[in-house]
């Protein structure tokens, strides 16, 4: 009997739009994640910047008409950049992750990014809190990241190979999975393949 398991999708500023183009741009998601960290905090600092070289230039003309048309243009100029910055670098979701234990084989999709291994691939099944995984096995580069939501703990199925793939599933889903993962015979393969549909 297959397993199916979802994993909603999550509010994360980093999959906005500045977030994915990084992403796209360095082909790697924890230097975009570094990138975009940088690029967020240069523009709220050019923002303040030029909020008060704005300020400065145009304090004699606010002070004397505090209710003016320059005073509503510096409002709602104010206002513009904040809801552009905030639309650009700040409006972003993580895919839902779907995760599909059948025929001998696990599949784990979030958005056009699958993974696709066999049971009999995996050394080791572990549990670690989020803190250590954040802290540690994250900064791997052959760890997969399937994590949406901070959970309890994460699963960790590491391959022969030296690849690892993360799950955030629930206590449930993830007693589930181990169960599915002991209990299916599979036949060995030497693959883990991560493919984009």
């Amino acid at each position: 009997m297959p397993l199916r398991l979802y994993i909603p999708r999550r509010f994360a500023p980093s999959h906005s739009l500045l977030g994915r183009w990084l992403r796209r741009r360095t082909g790697d998601p924890r230097r975009a994640e570094a990138l975009f960290i940088v690029a967020v905090t240069g523009l709220l600092l050019a923002g303040v910047l030029g909020s008060m070289l704005g300020w400065l230039w145009l304090h004699p003309v606010l002070q004397a008409d505090p209710t003016g048309p320059t005073a509503l243009r510096y409002a709602g100029a104010h206002l513009a950049a904040a809801l552009a910055g905030f639309l650009l670098a700040g409006w972003g979701f993580r895919p839902a992750i779907h995760l599909t234990a059948a025929d001998g084989r696990l599949r784990v999709r979030r958005g056009p990014h699958t993974v696709s291994l066999d049971p009999a691939d995996l050394a080791a099944v572990t549990t670690v809190d989020p803190l250590r995984y954040h802290r540690h096995e994250r900064r791997y580069a052959g760890t997969m990241d399937f994590v949406n939501h901070p959970e309890r703990d994460v699963l960790l199925l590491r391959t022969a190979r030296g690849d690892v793939l993360a799950l955030g599933l629930t206590a449930p889903d993830r007693a589930a999975l181990v169960d599915w993962l002991a209990t299916t015979p599979a036949p060995a393969s030497t693959r883990c393949t991560a493919e984009v549909e």
